[in-house]
């Protein structure tokens, strides 16, 4: 995955794409329907310091992926944050959009891996004996 978020990130600079080409909005996905930007969004990092903070965070987690999951599992468990938090997010703008009648989160544009690097985050830290999750 590191690989990946590495080659987009290089693929976004030498096409000089901005937030806004490849990030996601309510407007742009729940109104507009370029369901696309879901997968965009969450690959792309359109500045290097986020690069690299979300890629140092996701590869100090790669032991989940080898020892404790094994590939299929953290597969899996990868594509249902991806599945999960794209729709939270956009209840979280509705919310602040509709019923907050705060508009200018209609256009908030988000980018980033880090949605997905939190929600391993959870995971590991609950599934160790010392972990306070299900208490």
């Amino acid at each position: 995955m590191v690989a990946a978020i590495i080659g987009f990130f290089l693929y976004i600079q030498k096409r000089a794409y901005s937030y806004s080409d490849v990030g996601m909005s309510y407007q742009t996905v729940a109104i507009e329907k370029q369901y696309w930007r879901c997968v965009t969004a969450t690959m792309a990092h359109i500045s290097l310091l986020h690069l690299l903070f979300n890629v140092s965070s996701l590869w100090s987690m790669s032991g989940a992926e080898f020892y404790e999951y094994g590939t299929a599992k953290y597969f899996l468990y990868t594509v249902l944050l991806l599945l999960l938090s794209i729709p939270i997010e956009m209840f979280i703008y509705w919310v602040l959009i509709y019923k907050a009648r705060k508009e200018e989160f209609l256009r908030v544009v988000s980018v980033g891996y880090s949605g997905i690097v939190f929600g391993w985050m959870t995971i590991i830290a609950c599934d160790r004996p010392s972990s306070r999750c299900d208490r």
